[in-house]
């Protein structure tokens, strides 16, 4: 199994085991704990993994931090856990007062309550964790860039140098895309000032003229964004895998919008409508399964309804799973017979499925972890539906 499959297999962990657990060593054992794990640390083994590690830091001598990561016996990234629950932006002086005190071979804290993961390094001032963590990441959202990010810190991939420069990267682009935001949003005298100088070099830019370009400027940018959106051109300028999810939520939305396609609900239904994190994870499983099986996933989306969660190549016409996750007995339909559905698969209960979600088979199961064994019936369900 790869390292984005453990990932995933976590996540599922988190958001089933979340709502079972009240204090903080529950958090530790059953969310940080196999998060180490997941990375390639043996928590099981002191040399790698220290608990309660002490932190000297001025008066506050003997301070203990949860937990150290060792690399020939000096700690590399420390992480403090709190409650599952907690909201971390009221602990990060706390996680500063043991990085602060470390030698320079700790360029990594991580602050997390075993769903939220806050990462600090010392980009602005050497030895001294910054004010603002350079990437905060939650299970309960987990994007692919997150993945990325997290293969960066497993025990055999993880480079300090590698870690400042993704960090100083992140840490560049946040702060360029709220000048941005601000800047499209609220355009600057000096941003309106530069726009009409190159529409029109020789005039002479005054403060009443900025005052009424500003609001054409401002709608300009509006109808450029939807534009870039609409016609695919932000796709072609971005890797696919980094698309922000809202512009492909706003181009799925474009597209349904435009057309009359099954899986559209009418506007009192929409209102009724609310995708939950268990959907979000069942097509995100549902992605990393098919590359792994050498599929493009490019036009993978999911499609939330009032009855079922629906999985599409594409268009919403090319859908090949549709799932119903609100009962404590799941249920995955697919457009293949129940016969062959019995054929690949085995341990599962397959019945006919509704009109509503198809008509063909019905595969009742328990967690979307066992999606897992069901790889070969989703790989078959995807090709079948991209023939035509």
């Amino acid at each position: 199994m790869g390292f984005k499959e453990d990932i995933q297999k976590l996540k599922i962990d988190i958001i089933e085991r979340k709502p079972h657990i009240s204090n903080e060593e529950q958090t530790k054992q059953s969310l940080i704990i196999p998060f180490i794990n997941s990375l390639g640390y043996d928590t099981s083994n002191p040399i790698e993994v220290k608990a309660e590690f002490v932190s000297d830091y001025g008066k506050k001598a003997g301070t203990r931090v949860d937990y150290a990561i060792l690399k020939e016996n000096k700690p590399i990234i420390f992480i403090e856990a709190k409650p599952v629950n907690t909201i971390l932006s009221n602990y990060d002086s706390q996680l500063e007062f043991y990085f602060n005190s470390s030698t320079n071979d700790v360029k990594l804290g991580i602050l997390t309550n075993g769903e939220e993961y806050r990462f600090f390094t010392d980009l602005k001032k050497p030895n001294k964790m910054d004010e603002k963590p350079f990437i905060i990441l939650s299970f309960a959202d987990l994007k692919e860039a997150d993945l990325v990010f997290l293969e960066c810190l497993k025990k055999d991939s993880y480079a300090t140098e590698r870690l400042s420069e993704y960090a100083e990267t992140l840490a560049y682009s946040s702060s360029f895309n709220e000048i941005l935001k601000d800047l499209f949003t609220s355009p600057s005298d000096e941003f309106v000032r530069l726009l009409i100088k190159n529409t029109n070099p020789d005039g002479v830019v005054t403060t009443k003229l900025i005052e009424k370009f500003r609001p054409i400027i401002k709608k300009s940018i509006n109808s450029t964004i939807v534009e870039m959106v609409s016609t695919g051109l932000i796709q072609q300028m971005l890797p696919q895998k980094n698309l922000d999810k809202g512009i492909i939520d706003l181009e799925s939305q474009t597209q349904n919008n435009s057309q009359n396609l099954p899986d559209e609900e009418p506007d009192n239904e929409k209102s009724q409508i609310e995708t939950t994190d268990e959907e979000l994870t069942t097509l995100s499983l549902i992605k990393t399964i098919l590359e792994k099986n050498g599929k493009d996933i490019t036009d993978v989306k999911g499609v939330d309804t009032v009855n079922y969660y629906s999985i599409n190549s594409r268009l919403p016409s090319k859908w090949f799973i549709r799932f119903v996750l609100r009962d404590e007995k799941k249920v995955m339909a697919v457009r293949i017979s129940p016969e062959k559905a019995n054929i690949m698969l085995k341990g599962f209960t397959i019945e006919i499925a509704p009109s509503h979600l198809g008509g063909g088979a019905k595969i009742i199961f328990e967690s979307v972890r066992d999606l897992f064994k069901m790889q070969e019936l989703i790989s078959y369900c995807f090709d079948e539906v991209n023939k035509n």
